[in-house]
């Protein structure tokens, strides 16, 4: 069985997978099925994240400058599939750093 480190790895250098992944974390973080994220999924998103670490859940503050840095296409506050995957790529990208 592959490590996290390996896991994650596996996932970041094939886009097919990370496509996969992030499609799959998506729609279990989408609740209403709207197709875009608002501030409180990904403040549960973010929270989730934060977990694995021991670290407290996002403050209000925090999820708005993510969705002021993360939504780019419409400007609307949500957060599309799209920008999701920027966001959990570089996710994973700090995963994989705390790891080594």
């Amino acid at each position: 069985m592959p490590s996290k480190k390996e896991a994650l790895l596996a996932v970041i250098s094939d886009e097919a997978k990370f496509i996969a992944t992030a499609e799959k974390a998506f729609k279990s973080v989408d609740v209403d099925g709207s197709g875009k994220l608002d501030p409180s999924e990904l403040k549960s998103c973010l929270a989730t994240f934060n977990a694995d670490f021991d670290a407290p859940p996002p403050s209000d503050e925090r999820v708005q400058e993510y969705i002021a840095l993360l939504d780019t296409d419409e400007v609307d506050g949500l957060i599309s599939f799209e920008e999701f995957q920027i966001l959990l790529k570089a996710m994973m990208t700090v995963t994989l750093e705390m790891l080594e």
